[in-house]
């Protein structure tokens, strides 16, 4: 037997008409399954092609942040956002940051330590 004949040999395809015709239902089905796919790409797809802010943004970002703490909390926090851009300690550190951190009797002035963390992020970002 050749494959001509094994296929004319096969019997044919036993559906019901109701089921084998694509009607009005059928459309509608498909057009909202359409629409959630829509939605699902509409919510998905923006998070994963968003871009991610330059460390001098984020920067940027926390010392605003960082300006609403009272000025212990905030100094701290400016040492913490310098140590983790900075972990190498390729930026100079301000003269007396040590302190300004260990003496609660010292005036912090952030404006030294803010450019140190704004000179670690332009470094970070140009990725030396």
């Amino acid at each position: 037997m050749t494959p001509e004949e094994l296929v004319e040999a096969l019997a044919p395809i036993r559906l019901p008409p109701e089921v084998a015709r694509f009607g009005p239902m059928d459309a509608l089905i498909a057009f909202a399954l359409g629409l959630l796919l829509a939605l699902l790409l509409r919510a998905v797809l923006p998070s994963l092609t968003a871009r991610k802010a330059s460390p001098e943004a984020q920067a940027r970002r926390a010392l605003a942040a960082a300006s609403q703490l009272p000025a212990d909390e905030r100094l701290f926090r400016l040492a913490h956002l310098l140590r983790q851009l900075d972990p190498d300690d390729q930026i100079p550190r301000p003269a007396g940051l040590s302190a300004q951190l260990y003496d609660p009797a010292h005036a912090p002035d952030t404006a030294p330590l803010e450019a140190a963390i704004l000179a670690a992020a332009r470094r970070k970002e140009r990725g030396a």
